[in-house]
């Protein structure tokens, strides 16, 4: 019997016509029938199953049942839509002796979850627990993808990916059939949704389509896993001073809000780095801690005049925070302690080991018409010369606040603005004047072109990057803009008014830098001792 155009049914209604009854039973089977609730979907998925009382609407060219062999055809330009699942084929046909569904011809499936399946050919039986798809392509929403030349689904939750190929980038718009950035090829992949992992023999990592890596086994969790705990990727290190290292990190799933992920990294040179990593988050923020510490083993790697010499035991800690007090008021911090100041940058402390990084805590607001900005800062230079990091100031505090009222007295504008910033340092930062011309070396000892006679820096100066001691500024700008009309023009124009006031407060040591006395020429350790004694 033979039929043409849209039909639609709903499952468990009696048909008159004998094909309309088998093909919305089989087509129930596919998809998962309600009352089925062991029923699997066409991939890996956990895509719900639709309800009960959803219409399946199929529409094709042509529609055939065979009633000697329990066949129903469907050919030429077959589309179902069976609540959130939609198929697309250009021939399905169903087999009741069999028990098997094949749809064929550029087969693609729309899944709830929103995966897309792609394939030349499905043959599966009619629970959907056994079954294989030729030249398979899957894209899930996270843009996770995967293809294979064959898969096959077992068991109703594992499916083997036969030369298959994992990526998670997306393809080029121009040349779709370049390679991506990055993807991973295996003999064989498997997908196992009951323990959430997907395995790969004998994988081949590719970079721009470009062999990089082989490994005979490995595995990595499914696309549905967030957070799972588990060995990550390791990392291989090399440094002069710390010799070569492998970092294996190991993260730990606490809870829904909490992981921790720990790490140890050896060095051939330095001996074996610890760290550890703690995240908590919250409806309002979140914060973390991160600490590492090492006992040097060959300190003599390091140039003897350097920080990184002189400690054995080196160790930091940091933490980071951020939260919503309101809707309008932030509080947070980003602090570091370490035990010299070179340490997190000397073993590449991710997060930390930045040579200019400032710590601070926090407290900003933001109005309608105002903002308020406080903060507690530390600057730091992590660097081998100790002097560089002692010489970097502290801000207790830095402090802004602005704020506009728009009907002010006249009918004008009246903008305020407030600033107050008050700076310590522990230690003088000075640098010498060359007395010749500079070279474009970095340190000041080789930037200073040596003359054919005299003296190499000039000694009757010295340049004061920053003084030791407090110094403090406060600043309120209060401005008003009033808008006027000329008697000879129509437009108007801005009238601004203001005014600045500033006041300053500042408390300099006057002691001797016994550092700079032996390194000055002999005009600058005098001039420095008759400061040093005013």
């Amino acid at each position: 019997m033979t039929s043409r155009g849209t039909v639609a049914a709903l499952p468990g209604t009696t048909w008159l016509r004998p094909w309309t009854i088998l093909l919305p039973t089989a087509l129930a089977f596919v998809f998962g029938d309600a009352a089925v609730v062991h029923a699997q979907p066409a991939v890996p998925t956990a895509a719900s199953m639709p309800s009960g009382d959803s219409k399946l609407f199929l529409e094709a060219d042509t529609v055939n049942y065979d009633t000697r062999n329990d066949v129903v055809t469907a050919t030429g330009g077959v589309q179902i839509d069976y609540g959130e699942y939609k198929l697309v084929a250009r021939r399905l046909i169903y087999n009741q002796k069999t028990r098997r569904l094949i749809a064929v011809g550029d087969v693609e499936l729309r899944q709830p979850d929103g995966n897309l399946v792609y394939a030349d050919q499905i043959d599966v039986t009619d629970d959907f627990r056994d079954g294989f798809i030729e030249a398979l392509r899957l894209e899930t929403p996270d843009n996770t993808r995967f293809a294979a030349a064959r898969a096959v689904r077992q068991n109703g939750d594992s499916t083997t990916f036969e030369r298959g190929v994992y990526t998670a980038c997306e393809p080029c718009r121009e040349n779709p059939e370049r390679a991506p950035l990055w993807q991973i090829k295996a003999r064989r992949i498997i997908w196992d949704e009951k323990e959430q992992v997907i395995r790969y023999y004998g994988a081949q990592f590719e970079l721009f389509g470009a062999p990089i890596a082989y490994l005979p086994y490995f595995q990595s969790a499914d696309p549905t896993v967030k957070r799972k705990s588990g060995f990550l990727a390791p990392e291989f290190r090399t440094s002069d001073d710390l010799g070569y290292g492998l970092r294996v990190p190991y993260f730990m799933v606490l809870n829904d809000s909490a992981d921790v992920t720990v790490a140890g990294t050896y060095y051939t040179k330095q001996g074996f780095l610890a760290e550890a990593e703690y995240r908590q988050a919250f409806d309002n923020g979140m914060f973390t801690v991160k600490t590492a510490g090492i006992i040097q083993q060959d300190r003599d790697a390091f140039d003897d005049d350097t920080i990184d010499y002189d400690n054995d035991a080196r160790g930091m800690i940091g933490t980071t925070g951020k939260f919503a007090l309101s809707d309008r008021w932030t509080f947070g911090w980003d602090v570091l302690l370490q035990s010299d100041g070179n340490f997190a940058n000397t073993y590449d402390i991710a997060g930390y080991s930045a040579s200019k990084r400032v710590s601070e805590v926090y407290l900003t607001g933001l109005g309608d018409q105002s903002y308020f900005d406080l903060r507690a800062e530390k600057f730091q230079y992590q660097s081998d010369d100790d002097d560089l990091n002692g010489q970097q100031p502290y801000v207790l505090p830095s402090f802004d606040y602005e704020r506009i009222e728009q009907e002010a007295l006249l009918g004008g504008e009246l903008r305020l603005n407030a600033n107050l910033a008050s700076i310590y340092r522990n230690e003088d930062a000075v640098t010498r004047i060359c007395n010749t011309h500079l070279t474009g070396g970095i340190d000041p000892e080789d930037d200073c072109a040596r003359p054919f006679n005299g003296n190499r820096f000039n000694p009757d100066y010295l340049r004061y990057d920053g003084l030791e001691g407090n110094y403090t500024r406060a600043t309120t700008e209060p401005r008003m803009a009033q808008q006027l009309h000329s008697s000879r023009r129509s437009r108007p124009h801005a009238d601004r008014l203001g005014a600045r006031r500033s006041l300053y407060r500042r408390h300099v040591e006057r002691r001797l830098d016994a550092a700079v006395l032996r390194r000055g020429s002999p005009c600058q350790q005098r001039r420095l001792r008759r400061r040093g004694h005013q």
